[in-house]
Order: structure tokens, then sequence, then C-alpha cells
């Protein structure tokens, strides 16, 4: 995808968790593990406009492991 289509992508999904971008970013602060944190912390930059391959060069993963979150992040947390 592409910038602004990215952008208005994640922040359909975001709205449709009924989050927005300082939302994501402030549960970042109030996560339960690091693992949730850097979750978060990819959903926020992805929100921001960067592409997957960024986010996963600045979290030092591979790209292919930056994708397009199934669930909202507090699901996930609770489903484990």
């Amino acid at each position: 995808m592409r910038g602004d289509v990215a952008v208005a992508t994640m922040a359909k999904t975001l709205a449709r968790w009924h989050l927005d971008e300082r939302a994501v970013r402030e549960q970042i602060y109030r996560a339960a593990n690091p693992r949730e944190r850097e979750r978060l912390h990819a959903l926020w930059l992805l929100a921001r406009g960067w592409t997957a391959a960024q986010v996963a060069e600045a979290l030092g993963r591979d790209p292919h492991t930056v994708g397009f979150p199934a669930a909202k992040p507090a699901q996930r947390s609770q489903s484990r």
C-alpha cells in the first residue's frame, strides 16, 4: 500500500476497534509486557504512515512479520 491509502486504511481499522492514533500511543505506555508494547508500537508507526518494511527495520524484525493485525491488541492479550 502507498502512503495516504495505507494511513487511511489503518485509521479505518483503528476506528473499528474504537481507537485512534493517540489511544494506541497511550496503550504503548500501559502495555502489560514487552511483546504487547512492541505490537502497539508497530500499530502506532503504521498509523503514522510508516510502511511495514520501515516498521520492521525500526523494530529489528523481519518485514514479513509486520503484517496487518487480525484482532484488536487487547483481544489478543486476553485470549492468551
